[in-house]
């Protein structure tokens, strides 16, 4: 089975949260702005059924860009993110159904002439199963581990790579 879809978005006018900092208060006024935003996504997927077991393969790509008031400034940005998923998932009628799998995000967010690259693996495992005239056995496993791909750490420093001097 192969399944896509595409989506867009273009906003003429909308609602943004302007933001004002005043030393380390924040302070957030929905404004209406003009041209406030434009986004499109696509995902493609395919599924495939052999014997007993079912194989998934997902992609997904969005871009969106938004301004932004901060501190009295329109502030462009953009924001990237592609993904991919597969995973293997059994379809037996007396053995437990088990899904395992992985996810992988990668996204770059810009705002001004500052980008920051971010990256998640999450492998996952599910476990169902059906017993005794209604019990149901149900197990859900993931490990989400994110990265800031922008920051490097050195022990007890943190360095900002991309920043503007």
């Amino acid at each position: 089975m192969l399944f896509s879809g595409f989506n867009y978005i273009k906003k003429t006018k909308g609602i943004q949260n302007e933001i004002q900092f005043e030393g380390v208060n924040q302070y957030i006024v929905p404004i209406l702005v003009n041209n406030p935003e434009e986004r499109w996504s696509f995902n493609l997927g395919v599924d495939k059924k052999i014997k007993n077991i079912k194989y998934h393969v997902d992609t997904k790509l969005s871009t969106s860009n938004f301004l932004q008031n901060i501190n009295g400034l329109i502030v462009s940005n953009k924001s990237v993110n592609n993904s991919y998923k597969f995973s293997a998932k059994t379809l037996y009628d007396e053995f437990p159904t088990i899904e395992i799998g992985f996810e992988q995000g990668i996204g770059n967010y810009t705002s001004s002439n500052q980008t920051s690259k971010f990256t998640t693996n999450k492998p996952f495992v599910t476990v169902d199963y059906d017993f005794l005239e209604g019990f149901i056995f149900s197990f859900d496993y993931e490990k989400y581990n994110y990265q800031n791909k922008t920051l490097v750490s050195d022990k007890n420093t943190i360095i900002f790579k991309d920043t503007i001097p």
